[in-house]
């Protein structure tokens, strides 16, 4: 520096051409309130110095005095002069700042948000030939130049990429003022890019992009250069790549509102719509419409396509094996998992016309079908048989033993004043017998076969039933109830038990095909909306009935006569449903299957989200004043450990759906706070259990009984020690130490292996623990951030916030906070849920407001982050909120199951933020048993795309696409996943 002044006072001059100006945004800072101000705008002004040393320096003329006070400033310029092409070629470049609105040169700049426009400014200098004679640089420069009026802030890291800077809102204020173009990194602000208070900014992520976006054709020079120039091949590329990349916004946002249209009637269909706006650009607004869609209709658990429209629907008893007919005589088969629908199509029939019913075995490996005028049926591995259908008889139902040896079918004869006929296959045998059924005045249109000793035939007209006995068709008991001229749909159950009709009332009764009921002597009564129904469907224990009406079944609990019946569980989504196409799967009653169009469709009532899978727990009930149980989930994300709130009860388990094995131990009630939230050690391998009552700790392995294989030893007591137990303890990232936070707001850094106290940071004064009991902070109360390096405590009875500094050892109280309500980090930022709701955006340390969120409206727990992009909070009704960060932006809302209060959930983001873990104490009505529930929902937008994807079952038409998107469909309309 001193010798650049050494020259200029020489009379050395910087060379009057080439010169590069270009505008820079920056933010000023209030030391006092630490509040962001607005920023300003700067001319960085960037030219050759000849005979000066090589690098980059300030100019002493303009910049003298001028300083940083960090490193970050000086190691952009490194970056910025590394990442252009002046290295090595002798060059001294100066550099000078003054402000557009005349405000004094700044005597100090920190940080590195100016590296981005140096790198622009230094490659578009060494572009700038010193040579009057034309070339394609000088032309390039002339009519494609940097805008005046565009101002790019970034940060570098010796790559071409662009890195997150602060103060973004400020200098957005700063660029808008000057009427300034505002170019910004992508890096952590991709939820501001369609948010309209940002419309104009332009987001980069590459250094190559931000100079694209600074730059601007000058048309009246390019008209004039094309009259002197042939060569120029690169007219309009940037105003091409500028409107594909509006184009692309546009069909995503028409793609996420097409989404949204069509949740409640076509689920899949949203989920692909939804699926092709997050891929053609992902944003938070795309991000939600996919949210938004794998959450819609919870219980529709997946679609699978047919042949062609379906006209019947089955499925075998063990609930692995879904059927259906189609109305051009196919009997499509998949295989199922006990959850969802996996396997491809097969054809198990064919039949000559419309498929009128299909039966099935236990296994599913013989089924047969019926249409018009035959009846068809095949065991695995053998060929179909078709079954003699006597002239001037028509086939009405169908049906198999769970054996599969028996297939019998009801025909109506022509001749009305016949009675109808039951012919059995006998498969042991091989042959057909056959009986007159002449207690049924209207031939069967439902057949049970419980077992191979006996088959229920059932007339839904008049609701007239029989009992016949196998292989010989002996009649037995039966009756006739009388349903009346007002029978809108009847239904027999799978074994043949229970029997229902509708005739539109709101309530549906139930009887059993024993004794002789009458038409007011229904055994079990269910709730539905008194509609009259395309379909009828009865569970094989009676227990629910299941009714479709348009576009939404209704799937009833049954009770007693007498007593209150449930009001029915409404599942939409899956399109108008086809007549007569509605079962239960399996002797179960949680699952279902319906058809509409050519799509057949699962549901599961047990099924919390297609994005979530439950599974019960052992999480007693914890007292009123205690928090929620305490998750903590193992570094592969495949088991967890979970404590309840009483600190009495310690549960670990696979995560996943219907978990049977799992880890439990209970202490005595007595025994409060025996077990603290436990800590996995960063192999995964064990868990460390740290004891209220003497800071000493447990170390368990995951094997049967939990074996104690180490421990930690009590450290020292003080002269007056209270119980103070832990409210949270989480690793350092190089797994060596763990961050123990205790009630009291103590902080405690410890050796992993040994346990010894390394570090010790004494809370504030008003969580002191005293001899009147703990004080005990919930998991929203406390939180470590992504470094380990800050603790943050919230005082809930003083409305007060701490900070822990752990590289100072230092507890300073957050300045201006009013009231408070929880904490937790987002990476290096500090949210603080505020007590009008909202979530405060501070710096790690708390001294700095960034920004603010919208929070929920009636919180009970959270906000829980993933370090990622997601933030997580409960309202006391159980509904759980997805917020993108750091937009702002609702992403949308998940059914988190809950307990007897508001605090008796736990929530916890595995350590790659793909999953997030929701723990549920017993609720009231079931706290003898102790079961509670982990629910793990997949959380990252690739799992959900994959869901979307894989429950629609089908990819989008081109049909479809033209009647919802008014345009041609592209040729590729594949789901992305």
């Amino acid at each position: 520096m001193a010798g650049l002044a050494v020259l200029l006072l020489a009379g050395a001059e910087p060379r009057r051409h080439p010169v590069v100006r270009l505008s820079a945004v920056f933010d000023r800072q209030n030391p006092g309130s630490g509040e962001w101000q607005d920023g300003a705008v700067a001319d960085l002004e960037l030219r050759e110095m000849p005979d000066g040393p090589e690098g980059l320096y300030p100019d002493p003329r303009a910049m003298a005095g001028v300083h940083s006070t960090t490193q970050a400033f000086q190691e952009a310029l490194g970056h910025a002069w590394a990442l252009s092409p002046w290295p090595g070629q002798g060059k001294c470049v100066l550099w000078s700042i003054a402000h557009s609105d005349a405000l004094p040169v700044p005597l100090r700049i920190d940080g590195g948000s100016l590296g981005a426009a140096f790198a622009l400014g230094l490659r578009e200098l060494f572009r700038r030939p010193t040579s009057r004679r034309p070339n394609r640089a000088s032309f390039v420069s002339a009519v494609f130049g940097l805008r005046r009026k565009a101002a790019v802030t970034g940060a570098l890291d010796g790559s071409e990429r662009l890195k997150q800077v602060e103060g973004l809102d400020a200098k957005l204020r700063a660029a808008r003022k000057k009427d300034v173009r505002l170019i910004a990194p992508e890096e952590g602000n991709q939820g501001f890019k369609h948010l309209p208070e940002f419309a104009g900014v332009k987001f980069a992520a590459t250094l190559k992009e931000a100079d694209r976006y600074a730059r601007q054709w000058r048309y009246g020079r390019l008209a004039a250069a094309a009259l002197l120039t042939v060569g120029v091949l690169t007219p309009l590329y940037i105003s091409r790549s500028d409107n594909a990349e509006a184009s692309q916004h546009s069909t995503a946002s028409k793609l996420a509102s097409v989404s949204g249209n069509l949740l409640n009637s076509h689920t899949g269909l949203a989920q692909l719509f939804a699926a092709r706006a997050y891929q053609e650009d992902p944003t938070p607004q795309t991000q939600a419409a996919l949210f938004k869609a794998v959450t819609a209709s919870p219980h529709l658990a997946r679609s699978l396509q047919a042949s062609s429209t379906i006209s019947a629907v089955a499925a075998s008893g063990d609930g692995r094996t879904a059927f259906a007919g189609t109305a051009e005589g196919a009997v499509d088969s998949w295989k199922l998992s006990p959850d969802v629908a996996e396997g491809r199509r097969q054809t198990a029939l064919t039949l000559k016309h419309a498929v009128k019913m299909i039966a099935s075995s236990a296994d599913g490996k013989t089924v047969a079908a019926i249409d018009k005028s035959s009846a068809v049926f095949r065991s695995q591995g053998a060929d179909p048989v078709v079954m003699h259908i006597p002239p001037g008889q028509e086939p009405t139902a169908v049906a198999v033993s769970p054996s599969g040896r028996f297939v019998a079918v009801a025909t109506n004869i022509k001749d009305y004043m016949a009675p109808p006929v039951l012919l059995l296959h006998d498969g042991t045998t091989g042959k057909t017998t056959s009986a007159l059924l002449k207690r049924l005045s209207i031939a069967p249109n439902s057949i049970a076969i419980p077992d191979d000793g006996q088959l229920v035939v059932f007339d839904g007209s008049y609701g007239t039933w029989e009992r016949r006995s196998l292989p010989h068709l002996v009649q037995g008991d039966g009756s006739t109830v009388g349903f009346g001229v007002h029978d809108y749909g009847s239904a027999l159950s799978a074994d043949g038990r229970y029997f229902t009709y509708t005739n539109a009332d709101t309530k549906l009764p139930v009887w059993r095909t024993s004794g002789s009921p009458g038409l007011d002597d229904a055994t079990l009564t269910a709730q539905t909306k008194g509609h009259n129904p395309v379909a009828l469907a009865l569970s094989a224990d009676g227990s629910r009935a299941a009714q479709a009406v348009d576009t939404t079944i209704y799937v009833a609990g049954s009770v007693s006569a007498g007593q209150t019946a449930p009001a029915p569980t409404e599942l939409a989504g899956a399109g108008p449903v086809n007549a007569g196409t509605l079962a239960f799967l399996g002797t179960g009653s949680d699952r279902l299957v319906s058809a509409s169009g050519d799509l057949l469709t699962i549901w599961d009532l047990s099924q919390v989200s297609r994005i979530g899978a439950a599974s019960s727990a052992v999480i007693p009930v914890s007292c009123n004043a205690c928090p929620g149980p305490s998750v903590s989930i193992r570094p592969d994300g495949k088991y967890v450990a979970v404590v309840d709130g009483n600190g009495v009860s310690l549960d670990v388990q696979k995560l996943g759906a219907n978990v049977r094995h799992r880890f439990v131990e209970q202490a005595d009630i007595m025994s409060a706070y025996t077990y603290a939230p436990p800590l996995w050690t960063a192999d995964g391998k064990e868990i460390i259990l740290v004891s209220a009552a003497d800071d000493s700790a447990q170390i368990r392995t995951l094997e049967p009984g939990l074996p104690v294989v180490g421990s930690w030893a009590a450290p020292p007591a003080d002269v007056l020690r209270f119980t103070d137990p832990v409210a949270m303890i989480r690793l350092t990232p190089d797994g060596r130490r763990a961050v123990q936070v205790n009630s009291s707001g103590t902080v405690e850094v410890r050796d992993v292996q040994t346990g010894r106290i390394l570090q010790k940071v004494n809370g504030p004064t008003d969580l002191a623990q005293t001899d009147g009991g703990p004080v005990l902070l919930g998991q929203s109360d406390v939180s470590i951030d992504a470094a380990a390096a800050h603790v943050a405590v919230h005082d809930t009875d003083n409305n007060a916030v701490y900070v822990a500094d752990l590289t100072s050892g230092r507890l300073l109280p957050v300045p201006g906070v009013g009231k408070t309500a929880a904490v937790a980090y987002m990476k290096d930022r500090l949210l603080i849920r505020r007590a009008d709701d909202t979530l405060e955006v501070r710096s790690a340390d708390g001294a700095r407001r960034i920004t603010t969120l919208n929070g929920v409206t009636d919180p009970a727990y959270g906000p829980v982050v993933n370090s990622r992009d997601a933030i997580v909070e409960t309202e006391t009704d159980g509904t759980g909120k997805l917020t993108h960060y750091p937009s702002g932006y609702t992403l949308g809302t998940m059914p988190i199951p809950t307990g007897y209060k508001a605090e008796s959930v736990g929530l916890q983001f595995s350590p790659d933020g793909n999953q997030l873990v929701t723990a549920t104490e017993v609720s009231a009505n079931d706290m003898a048993a102790a079961a509670g529930e982990i629910v793990t929902w997949q959380m990252d937008p690739a799992a959900w795309t994959h869901i979307a994807c894989s429950s629609a079952g089908r990819d989008i038409t081109a049909d479809e696409w033209t009647q919802y998107m008014d345009s041609s469909a592209p040729d590729d309309l594949r789901c992305p996943a």
